[in-house]
């Protein structure tokens, strides 16, 4: 489902045309001057998604209809022969029937027990049923739409893992019932249940990011645009100028960090950003953060439309940044905030055999998104000291430092990993508190940033490349082992001296693109 952010209402008429269109009931002035009938206007709302698998929903049906015309002859002489009577025809084709849903029904629920196992901190699927399951990702579950959508993901999930094309079929259903469904929410927004459809979009998000289709990596933002269009829609503002609750305050650091990682204009939801006070110390410090990222993105976007040419001017902010993001983490009060480095045994799983167990999941995510941040903000300084014709012992220095800063909060990211992965539960068994659905959009973004950054060991930048091959094969997220081509060129251009096309140091979109590109003609699991 593609986002088309504001397509025409025009009449056909007046776009066959190519003129103006006033839109006046009940003809447009245009066709009434021409002497034409007005063919009348498209409604916007059902226009701002289009399906993307329509087409390959057609070749399918199609194809399996030839299928089935080719087959029946067969089938029915055999029924024939066998009962020799229309009426154990009739009974096989039931029983046909009743295979068919229950080998349907098998296959959801591996897809729904597969979610459940990688993508929620609930325990392990059991003979108890839901018993188990945590009580969010049970009132998820009883929602028979959202409950399509996470089956959704489980099997495109399984179908990378285990490369099952029963599995890849299903989920290819799945998905285009829940396109369905939203198209249904946004032709009424009005009567539309907004929690439902939010969830929904957020879980079709997370379909593209784990199954990412070839030509498709960009997908996932998608559907993430495409739940603050409908929030824009409704009278439940997106992200609000007063936020309250941390997920609408996440949802702004997710944003931001869409940015860096993906390039583009600057999104409307920081253009329009103002901090506020919140109810309590953890919030605020948030907010606080949310308040400085806005900031560095503005910056950042000056710098790489060339505003700013002068790299001491650039160095001399970034250095302001860092002073900031330095106090922040220092100011960090609280339990919330507290959390332990632990050794293990397992050296695939853990980073140099360390992992990090937090008091709270939304603490880890928020200081994830402060790492990443600051990571950006010392390659900036680094680079940039690189282009200096003379620089300056003290600039020498503080290159250096840039690099001590990189490689300490890349392992922060790294160690962080296990809390964020249904591996902290294989070591501890245990979860963390928090959110019940793993935040794995927030933990592959902030895991490439650190496995390319700039001066990082080849030691770091190989265990994160094995890690994304393992949420890649394990947790079935075809984004995280897409993304090791584009991750190991830029490496390369950074360990060279150079830098991306424009200041801020990471864009993989285009690196993922062309690597795309270039695998989509080899053979590949469905």
């Amino acid at each position: 489902m593609v986002y088309c952010c504001r397509p025409s209402k025009n009449c056909l008429g007046c776009r066959q045309r190519r003129i103006r269109c006033d839109l006046q009931l009940p003809a447009c002035s245009q066709c009434k001057r021409a002497g034409m009938k007005c063919s009348g206007y498209r409604d916007q709302a059902s226009l701002l998604f289009r399906d993307e698998n329509v087409k390959t929903q057609q070749r399918s049906a199609m194809a399996k209809d030839r299928s089935r015309r080719q087959k029946e002859p067969q089938r029915q002489d055999r029924l024939a022969l066998t009962s020799g009577t229309t009426n154990a025809v009739a009974v096989a084709t039931t029983t046909t029937t009743a295979a068919t849903k229950w080998l349907s029904s098998c296959v959801d629920d591996r897809g729904l027990r597969f979610f459940i196992d990688r993508f929620t901190i609930s325990s392990h699927w059991g003979r108890s049923g839901h018993s188990t399951i945590h009580p969010y990702i049970r009132e998820l579950i009883d929602n028979q739409p959202v409950r399509e959508s996470l089956v959704a993901i489980g099997l495109a999930a399984l179908t990378n893992a285990t490369g099952e094309k029963a599995c890849h079929t299903a989920a290819l259903q799945k998905y285009a019932t829940s396109i369905n469904f939203l198209r249904r929410a946004l032709q009424d927004p009005v009567n539309a249940n907004v929690d439902v459809t939010i969830t929904i979009l957020v879980s079709l998000s997370i379909y593209e990011f784990v199954s990412n289709r070839p030509g498709t990596l960009g997908s996932w933002k998608v559907h993430i645009e495409g739940a603050l269009a409908f929030l824009r829609q409704t009278s439940k503002p997106s992200l609000p100028d007063r936020p309250r609750e941390m997920p609408e305050l996440q949802s702004y650091l997710f944003v931001a960090m869409k940015y860096f990682t993906s390039g583009g204009n600057i999104p409307g939801e920081l253009l329009t950003w103002t901090p506020t006070g919140c109810a309590s110390s953890f919030l605020n410090a948030v907010t606080s953060l949310i308040d400085t990222l806005v900031r560095f993105v503005r910056a950042a976007d000056d710098w790489r439309h060339a505003s700013y040419t002068d790299s001491q001017k650039i160095i001399h902010a970034a250095l302001l940044f860092d002073k900031e993001l330095e106090d922040w983490e220092a100011s960090l009060a609280g339990d919330k905030w507290t959390f332990v480095t632990k050794e293990s045994n397992n050296f695939s799983s853990c980073y140099q055999g360390k992992y990090h167990v937090y008091a709270n999941a939304w603490a880890y995510r928020t200081l994830n998104h402060y790492r990443w941040s600051r990571i950006l903000v010392n390659e900036i300084l680094y680079l940039n000291t690189l282009k200096l014709a003379t620089p300056t012992d003290a600039q020498i220095m503080r290159q250096q430092k840039a690099v001590d800063t990189i490689c300490r909060l890349a392992a922060d990211i790294c160690f962080s990993v296990p809390n964020q992965t249904s591996l902290l539960r294989q070591e501890t068994g245990e979860d963390a508190d928090g959110p019940a659905i793993y935040g794995i959009l927030v933990l592959v973004l902030p895991l490439m940033i650190a496995g390319s950054a700039c001066g990082i060991p080849d030691e770091m930048h190989d265990w994160v490349i094995m890690m994304l091959g393992v949420l890649g094969s394990y947790m079935g997220i075809r984004f995280a082992a897409e993304s090791i081509p584009g991750m190991k060129q830029m490496r390369e251009l950074k360990k060279a001296g150079g830098s991306t096309p424009w200041v801020c140091p990471v864009d993989f979109s285009s690196m993922m693109r062309a690597t795309a590109t270039n695998r989509s003609s080899s053979p590949r699991p469905p």
